[in-house]
């Protein structure tokens, strides 16, 4: 792999979703930091609720960018 390859930005697909969502990358990736944001471009990566600190958020639901939305009594926006 080249230098220029390895410099690329890394692109992200960020969607809205409650501010309790989590995943690792959020910890580790400056690119990933964004409270209420998370990148959905990832069929692999794990979620968990900061609330329940579980898979599973408050509600018993499972958690994932497309499930935790406004629509929850537990959704909190940014």
């Amino acid at each position: 792999m080249s230098d220029s390859q390895t410099d690329e930005p890394i692109r992200l697909k960020l969607i809205e979703t409650c501010v309790n969502l989590r995943h690792k990358n959020m910890y580790v990736m400056t690119e990933h930091m964004h409270r209420g944001l998370v990148d959905d471009s990832s069929s692999t990566r794990c979620f968990w609720c900061v609330l329940s600190q579980d898979e599973r958020g408050p509600d018993r639901k499972g958690v994932a960018p497309d499930t935790c939305s406004g629509g929850r009594g537990c959704f909190e926006s940014a």
